[in-house]
């Protein structure tokens, strides 16, 4: 029942579901019903059989307990007709209970029925609301606003348009120009291109959506008739809803949305004519503008140009008359820059001194000259700032024009001459301002001279349409509708000084008034309470500058003129210092006294190298020499030890020895002297090579001042002349020193060869005696052996002779020998008595050797 009350969003099959799940439960509740009426039965029968069995049971204890069988039979009878209407009872009430279980099962199944019919009839009208409502919500949705279709690509141009709008605040001094303002006005221009591109594209996509909903919209009534019909209502009562509430609504979304494409339309037409029409009154007014701050910038530049070619002429002038007397001065200062002795330089210097004064006085004429003119220029850059004031109080039709007070300009520094002038024009300008408010009219009149209007160079003839502001065509025009005449305001600039002109105002596009505010807030409407402000600001922008122009061109006209001043007296205390005596004196005079003191002392101090190192290279011949005079004494002395010990030696391996040592010390002295006197020799030719060089690259050093250099030819030959007597003295030098050498050498040679010649003459002889002795000694030894070897052997003969003579005795002692036997033992004793005998004779002859080389050694020891 709960959810039969809550059918508000459930489906046409979720309703019957519920109908079916309430079915179910009227089924439960019937078999539940029946169930109970079955285990009611079940239970009756249950009992009576437990009666049945417990009255059988209790019936033979009766009968076995002795009662008669008619009392028995009467009691079970009562009992059983007890125990019966009990049970019909129990029946009865079971039947009375299921008959009204069944009864009120019934009834709630017909209540359940009528009530889910009432609540599907209820579901049904919500059902049909609820599609009606949607209906309307569909088409009240499928009204699409630009900004629903167009979000991003508008948002972008309309910040661009903002931008360039802003960005005539850029357009001032002083970076304005005219190229620049037509480039500005060309981005305007492809913004505005895009911004009515944008708003065709916008009424061809309404359209195109338009089409689409009301496609959309008949779609809606089919699907609307199909869930009608789902909701299985009858097909009168599907086209009644149709007819009567959906088609109605469609047709008057249809006659709003051809109203609204149409009046989007002439709204977009206006906007663009409005949009283009301001846009050429901007360019207009800002390209008049920047024509002004470029003619007055070129006519500034142009009285700078006419004071400097003024200087440059009278410094043209001048250095040529000066020129013309420097060639005197260059030719003295060649001169004084070339002399050749002190004296001559001295007097060189008074002669130019006297030229030089001449050429000062030119100098200073010359710069007296140059800052007159520039004393004017602060008077030229005035007088163009008051024009050009005039001019931009005359263009925006300013009450009065800009005019420093002379306190400012004292503050600037300008010279009196300047502060006079000024105050003459202020009295004239005072003059015609009293003028202009006799005769009002003047005063909203513009110069034409001042609003000359330029066409931009980059403009081509095909490009009028895109610039339509043509050259002829005045700027008064636009910037009178950009302005109130009627109304006038005043301002203040950053400075603080008060402007009063008319205030800007732009007209507004002349849009239909049967347009609701909602249709055109989408539209990209010019911006015009921006252009307002942002052509406030550039005239109060405009005026900042001119007054930071009064003060920025007289500051950087004080400025350029003290600073060129200060360039025309540094120039000239430049070419004064070049021309000043002192400066000569110290520069040229003293650099040349410099030189020539520097050259004489080059050349004094290489003498006096070169004598040193001569002094040097005697002194170092002597000590050489007195080296080796100690080592010759040395070697004699070496010699004497050697000689003691020759005296002792008793063996000739002994006197070898020392012979080979003699022979090596004198090798390794002679070696060594030869080494010390080469290498002395190579030192001196060294030293003297080097000196000749430093000579020859001292001499070379001296260039002559036509060659690049700093010495003058008589300085030059007496150089040549004292050098070349230098390198005489280091030839001869080297000569003497050579041959002093040489012969030293020759001699010390001599000396140790004789002394080594006799020592050798000695040890040769005490060699040749040790030689013999040790041969005799060797001779007597090897004897000695040979005799006590032959003794050996002649004794060991003897023995074996006695051994085979003993043993024939015992032979011949025997009586059964056999003379087989005793002859070749006889035979073995004759053989070695043959030996014996020859072994004798050897002997004694060695003997009579050996007593013969005795007889000769005696002679000779006692000679």
């Amino acid at each position: 029942m709960d959810q039969m009350e809550h059918l508000e969003h459930v489906s046409v099959q979720e309703v019957d579901v519920l109908w079916d799940e309430v079915q179910q439960e009227v089924d439960l509740k019937t078999s539940r019903i029946s169930e109970l009426n079955l285990k009611l039965c079940c239970c009756e029968r249950r009992r009576a059989a437990e009666i049945g069995v417990v009255f059988r049971k209790f019936c033979h204890l009766l009968e076995n307990m002795g009662l008669p069988p008619a009392e028995v039979l009467a009691l079970v009878h009562a009992e059983v007709t007890m125990l019966n209407q009990c049970l019909l009872a129990n029946r009865r009430s079971a039947a009375r209970l299921l008959l009204l279980l069944q009864e009120k099962n019934f009834q709630q199944e017909s209540l359940l029925r009528l009530h889910w019919e009432d609540c599907q009839n209820r579901w049904r009208r919500t059902r049909v609301n609820q599609l009606i409502d949607r209906f309307r919500l569909c088409i009240a949705e499928d009204q699409l606003t630009p900004d629903q279709l167009i979000k991003q690509p508008r948002s972008d141009v309309t910040e661009r348009r903002l931008d360039a709008i802003y960005s005539i605040c850029f357009l001032v001094p002083p970076t304005c120009s005219t190229a620049l303002v037509c480039h500005w006005f060309d981005q305007l221009t492809v913004v505005n291109q895009q911004i009515e591109r944008l708003h065709g594209d916008l009424l061809h996509q309404l359209r195109c959506s338009c089409e689409q909903s009301w496609r959309h919209q008949l779609e809606q009534v089919d699907c609307c008739q199909e869930a009608l019909s789902a909701l299985k209502l009858s097909e009168q009562e599907v086209n009644h809803i149709i007819n009567s509430q959906l088609l109605p609504l469609i047709g008057r979304r249809q006659s709003q949305d051809e109203e609204r494409l149409a009046a989007l339309d002439v709204c977009c037409d206006l906007a663009a004519r409005h949009a283009l029409r301001l846009s050429r009154c901007v360019f207009a007014v800002m390209q008049a503008a920047a024509s002004l701050w470029e003619r007055h910038s070129r006519r500034l530049e142009r009285r700078e140009e006419e004071v400097r070619q003024q200087l440059d002429e009278l410094r043209r002038s001048q250095q040529q008359h000066i020129q013309e007397q420097k060639v005197g001065v260059d030719e003295l200062l060649g001169r004084l820059r070339q002399e050749s002795s002190e004296d001559i330089l001295k007097t060189s210097l008074d002669q130019t001194i006297l030229h030089l004064q001449d050429i000062t006085d030119s100098c200073r004429r010359c710069v007296s000259a140059q800052c007159s003119v520039l004393d004017s220029v602060p008077s030229l850059f005035m007088e163009e700032l008051f024009s050009y004031s005039s001019s931009i109080s005359s263009f925006y039709q300013l009450r009065h024009t800009y005019r420093p007070s002379p306190e400012e300009l004292q503050n600037l520094h300008l010279s009196n001459s300047t502060c006079q002038d000024h105050q003459d024009h202020l009295e004239h300008l005072e003059h015609l301002d009293h003028l202009d408010h006799l005769d009002p009219g003047q005063s909203a009149s513009v110069q034409p001279q001042t609003l000359e209007v330029i066409q931009p160079k980059t403009l081509k003839p095909g490009m009028t349409e895109k610039h339509p502001i043509s050259c002829q065509n005045d700027a008064e025009t636009s910037l009178m509708e950009l302005c109130d005449i009627s109304t006038y305001v005043t301002f203040t600039s950053s400075r603080g000084v008060a402007y009063t002109g008319p205030a800007f105002r732009c007209p507004s596009p002349d849009l239909p008034d049967s347009l609701n505010p909602p249709e055109t807030a989408h539209l990209n409407l010019f911006p015009q309470e921006l252009l307002t402000r942002a052509l406030s600001r550039t005239r109060t922008l405009f005026l900042d500058h001119l007054e930071q122009r009064f003060h920025d061109v007289l500051s950087s006209a004080v400025v350029m003129v003290t600073e060129m001043k200060e360039a025309l007296r540094s120039e000239q205390e430049v070419q004064l210092q070049q021309l000043k005596p002192e400066h000569v004196h110290a520069h040229i005079y003293l650099h040349r006294h410099a030189e020539l003191q520097r050259h004489r002392r080059l050349v004094d101090v290489h003498c006096e190298d070169v004598l040193d190192m001569l002094t040097s290279c005697r002194t170092e011949l002597q000590q050489l020499q007195a080296s080796f005079s100690r080592k010759n004494q040395d070697f004699t002395t070496t010699l004497s030890i050697m000689e003691d010990a020759v005296q002792t030696a008793d063996r000739s391996r002994s006197l070898e020895a020392l012979s080979s040592a003699l022979q090596d010390r004198l090798d390794q002295h002679i070696k060594e002297t030869q080494q010390h006197q080469s290498s002395f020799r190579q030192t001196v030719q060294v030293r003297l090579e080097e000196a000749r060089t430093r000579t020859t690259q001292l001499l070379s050093s001296f260039r002559l001042f036509s060659e690049g250099g700093d010495v003058a030819p008589q300085e030059l030959r007496t150089f040549q002349r004292r050098l070349k007597e230098e390198t005489r003295r280091i030839s001869v030098t080297e000569a003497s020193i050579f041959s002093e050498l040489e012969m030293f050498e020759s001699r010390s040679l001599q000396q140790v060869k004789e002394v080594s010649a006799h020592f050798e003459e000695n040890l040769s002889f005490l060699k040749s005696e040790l030689e013999f002795t040790e041969k005799v000694q060797k001779i007597f030894r090897s004897t000695k052996v040979h005799i006590k070897s032959e003794a050996a052997s002649s004794n060991q003969q003897q023995s074996l002779i006695s051994s085979t003579l003993e043993d024939l005795r015992r032979m011949m002692e025997s009586t059964q020998v056999s003379p087989h036997q005793v002859f070749p033992l006889l035979s073995s004793v004759s053989e070695e008595f043959r030996k014996h005998c020859q072994y004798l004779e050897l002997l004694l002859q060695l003997l009579s050797e050996f007593s013969a080389a005795e007889n000769k050694r005696r002679p000779a020891a006692a000679c």
